[in-house]
């Protein structure tokens, strides 16, 4: 029950919170862009694009043994009725 009360004065407060934005926000905005904002839009997101493939390159060791350590199998026995190399030179030699 205390959660529920808890979750609705949130709601409550978000509420109001966005009440209080449609009062202060104006209704139209007069606005001009030129060419040159554009371009430097164009020119920030090629450089964000940049940026993450230097940070890749960088770290791809990294990232590549994170993802095969995530999703390698944690079993460093073969499974059962798998025999290994190793168990096959011992059955010869004895």
């Amino acid at each position: 029950m205390r959660h529920t009360t808890h979750r609705r004065q949130h709601i409550l407060g978000m509420v109001g919170l966005l009440a209080v934005l449609s009062l202060i926000v104006p209704r139209s905005a007069s606005a001009y862009l030129d060419p040159g904002t554009g371009s430097f839009i164009i020119q920030v997101l090629l450089a964000a694009v940049a940026g993450v493939g230097y940070l890749v390159k960088v770290f791809w060791n990294g990232i590549k043994n994170f993802f095969s350590s995530l999703f390698s199998s944690k079993r460093k026995t073969p499974p059962e009725g798998m025999s290994t190399n190793h168990d096959q030179d011992q059955k010869g030699t004895s």
